[in-house]
């Protein structure tokens, strides 16, 4: 112990009092760099994580078991809604004309406004079914979500988070129409979503 103590000691005469110091301090003591920007006095927005995923809102299952083909016009029943909306995680809200558009940009696609709903109104649709087959009839749409961001650089070049969140809308062009459950639909399409989550008879 004793020659443990004189080295010890013979280090921190060596390199000043300095050199035998405490643990750094708790990680909750420690203060976050600021971020840096060079656009002083500017306010921006971003757009990260955009997707447009297609999503049925209509749909209904239909056997032909008359003995002979059928034609007539099969509902596709209303089922969900899709409405146009912005939430906030951090921040305030921003201006919902401006991240729209910028959802709009950042996906190219238009896309329905804060509060827009898709319709609840069941959709018929004229098709011919021939008999020991089954088909779907469907309504969707394309939808587009993102997370936003809304930054100012101060005069003093520190970035400011105003606000993030996320965002989600949907084109207002419907895809409408049938799928045989027997026939392949192509790949990405609304049929092939209507297929893949109707066929089964649930929805």
């Amino acid at each position: 112990m004793r020659t443990l103590s004189k080295v010890l000691l013979a280090v921190a005469l060596a390199f000043g009092a300095s050199a035998i110091t405490a643990a750094p301090a708790a990680a909750e003591d420690v203060t976050p760099m600021a971020l840096l920007c060079d656009n002083l006095g500017e306010t921006w927005y971003t757009m990260t994580n955009v997707s447009k995923p297609k999503e049925l809102t209509h749909g209904e299952r239909y056997y032909n078991g008359s003995g002979s083909n059928v034609t007539t016009s099969f509902v596709a029943k209303h089922h969900s809604t899709i409405t146009a909306s912005i939430s906030v995680t951090a921040g305030v809200k921003a201006e919902a004309g401006t991240i729209f558009a910028k959802l709009e940009a950042s996906a190219s696609v238009t896309v329905a406004g804060e509060y827009a709903s898709t319709s609840g109104t069941d959709v018929g649709i004229t098709a011919t079914l021939p008999h020991g087959k089954y088909l779907v009839a469907y309504r969707g749409y394309l939808t587009v979500s993102a997370n936003w961001g809304k930054y100012y650089c101060t005069t003093s070049g520190t970035m400011q988070t105003k606000g993030e969140g996320a965002v989600k809308s949907w084109n207002e062009v419907p895809e409408t129409g049938v799928q045989r459950c027997d026939l392949s639909a192509p790949s990405g399409s609304m049929a092939s979503v209507a297929k893949a989550r109707l066929c089964d008879g649930t929805w």
